[in-house]
């Protein structure tokens, strides 16, 4: 456990942690699965107030009974480390975020005002509480390894080939591939060009990570498999950093935005083809044959998953996302909820235009059809009169 909290990038604020604390239960409302207190001094003057981090600082993990390794308690254990690390330099260099915070330097780097839900109000919804964004800024620049590990998932067709169709899909939120950070309506702490700078300068430790492009998602190849039902290939482009290298991994991931909820959809490495099958899929058994059908994809656009996205990890590390990305499955439509809503309309009158371009050729199809039809009656009319 030491060894992994070392593993953590940290500085002269580690004295003032005192303990790891290790519990086999729950926490005390049983909500969180780790905990961070801590003292906060502030002394006010005739000039202004003074804020610092007291020592004695507590990290307490829960439900310690259940874990059984190390791995399983990496990510909670990274995210509260990240309070103490930010608390303390936050209070030694940005001391309005205790004041006043939307007078601070993080209320303008992570954009409060264009996000109204965020708040310091301890009663605030989890997410937008602001000394939770502030630790998972840190797990994402200055987290360990373990803390930001990934998982294999395999998409409905490869699922098919292994034979895993009827096996049950659970997966942890704690995979930083799948939910890299907890709040996922603001951008990654990578995303907003200063955020990196604004830790760095405030703790004077380099988090040495690279910004990397935003993969972007593309329709590929969508076919009848069945009797109406379809599968559809969604495909997406390399993310890459300023010095040329690709991420390593890329996963393509369902949210609810209303629910929260989230469905994994496929993971790849940088050497694998960059597309993933989402739909229907038909299993043939000797004379028999069965479909298979994502249950999200009816859900997808209609109050249900209505975002997809690509999260991309680096080589160190990085988490980026492309757009959020709403689909129709039944139309076949995909638009990038980050567009101009000229350019969706533009989409949309696309779509509109070759409905109305296939209408138009199966009109002029059926009216060959009656000439030749009509011709035909009247070859056998003029034999019959003759």
């Amino acid at each position: 456990m030491y060894e992994e909290l070392l593993e953590n990038t940290h500085g002269k604020e580690l004295s003032h942690l005192s303990s790891v604390q290790l519990h086999g239960g729950p926490s005390p409302n049983g909500l969180e699965e780790g905990l961070y207190s801590y003292t906060l001094k502030k002394w006010n003057y005739l000039t202004g107030t003074s804020v610092s981090l007291e020592k004695g600082s507590v990290i307490h993990l829960y439900h310690m009974d259940e874990k059984q390794e190390i791995k399983d308690l990496a990510r909670v254990l990274s995210h509260e480390y990240g309070h103490h690390f930010t608390i303390y330099y936050l209070a030694k260099n940005d001391k309005n975020f205790f004041l006043d915070w939307e007078e601070s330097s993080f209320y303008q780097i992570r954009e409060g005002d264009v996000y109204p839900k965020m708040s310091d109000d301890p009663q605030a919804d989890h997410r937008w509480m602001i000394a939770e964004i502030c630790a998972e800024d840190y797990v994402q620049l200055y987290g360990s390894p373990l803390a930001k590990k990934s998982v294999k998932v395999y998409d409905i067709s490869e699922r098919l080939e292994k034979g895993l169709l009827t096996n049950d899909l659970n997966y942890s939120s704690q995979y930083f591939n799948i939910v890299p950070q907890e709040n996922m309506d603001i951008p990654l702490a990578l995303e907003v060009e200063v955020n990196t700078g604004y830790w760095q300068e405030l703790s004077g430790i380099d988090s040495n990570k690279s910004v990397y492009s935003k993969p972007k998602l593309i329709l590929g190849e969508r076919k009848e498999v069945s009797n109406g039902y379809i599968a559809q290939t969604l495909e997406w482009t390399s993310s890459i950093n300023e010095q040329g290298e690709e991420a390593i991994n890329y996963t393509l991931v369902a949210m609810n935005s209303n629910t929260h909820q989230f469905l994994p959809i496929k993971s790849i490495s940088d050497s694998e083809t960059k597309n993933a099958v989402i739909g229907t899929v038909l299993d043939r058994n000797g004379f028999s044959q069965r479909v298979y059908t994502d249950s999200f994809v009816q859900q997808l656009g209609k109050g249900g998953y209505d975002d997809l996205r690509i999260i991309a990890v680096g080589r160190n590390g990085e988490a980026i996302s492309s757009d959020s990305y709403l689909m129709d499955f039944n139309s076949g439509t995909l638009i990038s909820k980050s567009e101009p809503a000229s350019i969706q309309e533009e989409y949309q009158k696309s779509d509109q235009q070759e409905e109305k371009a296939k209408e138009n050729k199966l009109v002029e199809f059926l009216d060959r059809i009656m000439d030749q039809l009509f011709s035909l009656f009247e070859q056998l009319f003029d034999k019959q009169v003759s």
